[in-house]
């Protein structure tokens, strides 16, 4: 979330900067339009009368617009900042998700690279490691103590 990535950057982390004017305005874009759109396509049975496939359709032209950005450096910043990056392909991997056929056959090779070097960077794999369901056994989970 924004929320913690600002705490990071709080916290003093070597790895993100604060988000510049056009990330933002990114961030900004991926969080209102194409949030809206990626819901109303991933999940249409929450939402009556609607067409995913229109919401597919709008989706993918804010991810061609990625795709076209990532072309020069290999990030959405033109400068060394990873945070739009990182707040957005989340969202980019959820639309995957939603039919992941159909998205690979996409030509954005810039996109399906990028999304791939995050999906399988070592800090998206150990904040998407999998702990056992909670139950009340009295034995204690430790989060993070375990490593992959």
């Amino acid at each position: 979330s924004l929320d913690t990535m600002a705490w990071a950057i709080g916290e003093g982390s070597k790895d993100l900067s604060p988000p510049s004017d056009d990330e933002s305005a990114l961030i900004e874009e991926n969080d209102g339009p194409f949030k809206r759109d990626l819901d109303r396509y991933k999940y249409p049975n929450r939402y009556p009368d609607t067409d995913p496939l229109l919401h597919r359709t709008s989706g993918a032209r804010f991810i061609e617009m990625l795709s076209d950005r990532l072309k020069e450096t290999g990030r959405l910043s033109n400068g060394s900042s990873v945070f739009a990056d990182i707040a957005i392909f989340p969202f980019i991997r959820q639309f995957r998700i939603a039919d992941p056929a159909w998205f690979d056959q996409q030509d954005w090779p810039d996109l399906h690279r990028w999304l791939d070097q995050h999906m399988t960077s070592r800090a998206f794999i150990r904040c998407m490691m999998k702990y056992p369901v909670w139950k009340e056994t009295g034995e204690e989970t430790l989060f993070g103590a375990a490593e992959h």
